[in-house]
């Protein structure tokens, strides 16, 4: 480390530990800003991918099971103005739902999402189609029959696209955990890694410190011990010069200062 400083002026050597400092601290800091950043897409992506659509299904969830209790309260209105009311209550609760469920097919889909709502597709008109025999009985007067067909007919076909949009939640509840679990990971790792990195930087600033301060208080310790021989008269003493610094100069003119003073006694 001598012959690698010595050929640096003390200014130049103090700059160059300065910018080293420097250097490992915008590593440092550009590590922990990538890690944000990182960190924020991830946050981003579970948002979109996980928090969004998990809102968008279980909405439509209940929505369809809106729909299908109003189904059951249409059966046993006997006042016309009610039951349009109760008509009108569910086709606002198929359209809320279809408009939520639109919104999730809009973000990514695996593929078990991608089959359940082409079941769900399939067989909701059926249960559609049975819900409207239902509704035209009760229009009819004849809530035994709309009773019957509701037990055989339309309650195992709203089971069923229901149960598609509960397994729908599910699965979007499974993939918003992994994704809490996977940032967690990530978190520990970029946790780690700034440590390190940290540790790393403060280790080099340390030796690398060391080694300029050792380079600068070295000499000037030779400097002192020829001084003082000097001023107790001793003139036998050997300077040793080596180096461009600050440092060699003064030791260079300290050598010449001891030849005079030798050739003059």
């Amino acid at each position: 480390m001598k012959n690698v400083f010595d050929g640096f002026t003390i200014r130049a050597r103090l700059t160059g530990a300065f910018l080293i400092v420097a250097i490992l601290c915008g590593v440092v800091g550009t590590m922990g800003v990538l890690a944000v950043v990182r960190i924020d897409a991830m946050l981003h992506e579970v948002y979109d991918d996980n928090l969004v659509p998990i809102s968008d299904v279980a909405n439509a969830n209940m929505q369809a099971i809106h729909f299908g209790r109003t189904l059951y309260e249409y059966i046993i209105e006997n006042n016309k103005p009610g039951r349009e009311k109760l008509a009108e209550e569910m086709r606002g609760n198929e359209k809320a739902m279809q408009a939520l469920l639109d919104d999730y097919r809009k973000t990514h889909l695996m593929p078990d999402e991608v089959a359940l709502l082409s079941r769900f597709d399939a067989e909701w008109p059926l249960f559609k189609t049975a819900a409207r025999k239902v509704t035209q009985a009760a229009d009819a007067g004849d809530n035994t029959a709309a009773g019957n067909i509701m037990r055989e007919l339309a309650a195992p076909a709203f089971d069923e696209v229901e149960g598609h949009l509960s397994k729908l939640v599910e699965i979007n509840r499974q993939l918003a955990t992994k994704a809490n679990a996977d940032s967690d990971a990530l978190e520990d790792k970029i946790r780690l890694a700034l440590i390190a990195a940290t540790a790393m930087a403060l280790v080099a600033a340390l030796v690398f410190g060391f080694a300029i301060t050792r380079s600068i208080t070295r000499p000037l310790s030779v400097a002192a011990a020829a001084l003082d021989d000097l001023a107790q008269g001793n003139l036998s003493g050997r300077v040793d010069v080596g180096g461009k610094d600050e440092i060699a100069g003064m030791m260079r003119s300290l050598a010449n200062a001891q030849e005079k003073l030798t050739a003059a006694i």
